[in-house]
């Protein structure tokens, strides 16, 4: 068996893409080839890289850590197959059949998923995983992906959908939050069934029944599934990234390379009707912040005028070199703004809005917003859903009330 191979020091740095530690020659190798799609000038320099001293071990390890083997196996075997040894190419041809074949098995369990859910009057947004495989990088096998991800109407997801899929052979295998349970049925899969896209310390309020009716459909394994449309997904994504980088030691390229690839296949997007979604959903920082760091690390075919803001995007070029850290850099070692691995700072720093910003706030939304035993206290109608607004500061009026009762009049007994 191989053993681990550090990357190789002096001669072996090669180059420095857009500022930040130097890139080892594997580590460009990845950068360069972690898209769907590779121009001329693009093609000469993976070229000129693999004519290196190119440490095989590493790179491949390197791309399974960071999720694009599929990719990097893709391109080097399509397009340099002379520029490679034998047996890696016997190993990256193994590694995209391979990633083939458990795509596809997943894409037929994301189908009866959705099927099943819907044939029980539970509208289901699928996302992520062969959604994105199809969507963005146009074939199954060139996104690697472990689990599936759906999203549900917030009552759907409190009051009926446990009981559907315990009933059909899941099993809730963790609990997860108000927003994001984990189910896994008898082949071994893994389904996140979400209520939400982001925890409540980072809010970002995507209407389900709107986005539903904005959703587009993506042909998976022959079968028409919804997801998002094309904007929402690009908010998702850079809202995702943001948050995956205040809890994540470690980020895989495959945060960024998503984000890339889903601007490269969406070139005709109306960047100012998303760019007013943003700014009134209180995501334009997060936008941003996920759109010059996709630039910085895997370049953009998108004219920053078209997105850019003197008033956001400036202060974030620090926040997109702590995200290339943690995804190229050693493990919290050197990194330019150590502070930021504290992610209560991070998320203060990320979010949009002054008041998201100031911890009393988030506090308070919190407080506000309703948990289980909110809705384990009455069952209301779906139409009437958000007036669990108003149950919860009932239940906490009812709980606390004989502690309050006390305080004012110490000498009575309830």
């Amino acid at each position: 068996m191989a053993t681990e191979t550090k990357p190789k020091a002096g001669p072996h740095i090669v180059s420095r893409i857009r500022g930040g530690r130097p890139h080892s020659l594997e580590e460009e190798l990845l950068l360069c080839c972690a898209r769907t799609r590779i121009d001329a000038e693009m093609a000469s320099r993976i070229r000129q890289l693999l004519q290196g001293d190119v440490d095989w071990v590493y790179l491949i390890k390197l791309a399974t850590e960071h999720q694009i083997a599929p990719l990097l196996s893709h391109n080097l075997w399509e397009m340099f197959p002379d520029a490679c040894p034998a047996p890696i190419l016997d190993q990256l041809r193994s590694l995209l059949r391979a990633n083939a074949a458990r795509n596809i098995f997943l894409a037929y369990q994301l189908i009866k998923v959705v099927e099943l859910l819907e044939a029980h009057g539970i509208p289901t947004i699928a996302y992520k995983g062969p959604i994105l495989a199809e969507s963005i990088y146009g074939n199954v096998a060139l996104r690697w992906f472990v689990d599936l991800d759906v999203w549900v109407h917030p009552w759907n997801y409190h009051f009926r959908v446990t009981d559907v899929l315990v009933a059909h052979g899941w099993q809730v295998t963790s609990e997860g939050t108000d927003w994001e349970r984990t189910f896994t049925n008898p082949s071994g899969v893994q389904l996140d069934v979400h209520a939400g896209l982001a925890s409540r310390h980072m809010p970002f309020r995507l209407d389900f029944d709107q986005v539903w009716n904005r959703c587009v459909k993506v042909t998976v394994a022959g079968k028409e599934l919804k997801t998002f449309a094309p904007p929402d997904l690009l908010m998702v994504l850079c809202v995702q990234l943001s948050k995956d980088a205040g809890i994540a030691i470690r980020l895989p390229l495959i945060k960024v390379c998503d984000i890339a690839e889903s601007v490269r296949s969406y070139q005709h997007l109306d960047w100012i009707a998303l760019l007013r979604e943003a700014d009134s959903l209180g995501v334009r920082r997060r936008l941003s912040l996920g759109l010059l760091t996709a630039d910085h690390m895997l370049g953009l075919a998108v004219p920053k005028h078209v997105w850019w803001n003197d008033q956001v995007v400036p202060d974030l070029t620090s926040l997109v070199t702590h995200i290339r850290e943690r995804v190229l850099g050693e493990t919290g070692i050197g990194y330019s703004r150590p502070d930021l691995l504290d992610g209560s700072r991070w998320f203060s720093e990320v979010q949009e809005c002054l008041q998201d910003r100031v911890k009393l706030f988030r506090e308070f939304f919190r407080a506000v917003t309703p948990n289980v035993r909110d809705y384990s206290l009455v069952r209301l109608p779906r139409a009437l859903f958000p007036l669990y607004y108003l149950v919860r500061p009932i239940r906490l009026v009812r709980k606390h009330s004989h502690y309050f009762f006390r305080k004012i009049f110490p000498g009575s007994q309830t």
